[in-house]
């Protein structure tokens, strides 16, 4: 980023971070939460790295949202981040559960449960079925979509090798049959 030089003695961190938005023209919304003061003195340094190194003397962290930074402490961000991964869990927990047959052409169907059970979700099932060479799947359908991508990758024909091969038999009378002479006289 931008080159910036900061001097400051016992200021609010929220007063320096506003220098730096000022500084740089970065976009900054900074939690009320952040409170305390700072003593620094950087010269010609990026502006995010200085920014970086603020956030991480206060123990602050930041998420971005289009063009904005949202300064907070780094706990309330971590806490946000799971409030929204469980947010999202409970939402695939609340999909219905969907069945799909996926016939397999070249690979073995027991040989691809167990690479493709990885990427199941918690209530789905992938199981073989040996007659027919197909896999069975039962999971939530953004689920099954990607283990069906991961098939279609995995199942795929075997490398072949052709070789072909001609026998000729050759011998002194057969040019002779054809009435060719390769004598020269003088």
């Amino acid at each position: 980023g931008k080159r910036i030089s900061v001097e400051v003695t016992d200021t609010p961190v929220r007063d320096v971070l506003h220098l730096i938005a000022d500084q740089s023209g970065a976009n900054l919304i900074i939690a009320e939460e952040i409170k305390g003061n700072i003593t620094l003195k950087l010269r010609q340094l990026p502006w995010d790295q200085a920014l970086h190194l603020i956030m991480k003397a206060k123990n602050l962290g930041y998420a971005r949202q289009g063009s904005v930074l949202r300064i907070a402490p780094l706990q309330a961000l971590v806490d946000e981040a799971k409030a929204a991964r469980d947010a999202l869990d409970s939402s695939r927990n609340a999909q219905p559960l969907k069945l799909r047959v996926i016939p397999v052409s070249y690979a073995r169907a027991t040989d691809l449960v167990g690479q493709v059970g990885k990427f199941k979700s918690a209530r789905g099932t992938v199981e073989a079925d040996a007659r027919t060479g197909s896999l069975i799947i039962t999971d939530i359908i953004e689920n099954i979509e990607r283990i069906t991508n991961l098939v279609k990758a995995l199942d795929t024909p075997p490398l072949q090798v052709l070789i072909e091969a001609k026998i000729v038999e050759a011998a002194e009378s057969f040019s002779k049959s054809f009435g060719i002479n390769w004598q020269m006289g003088g």
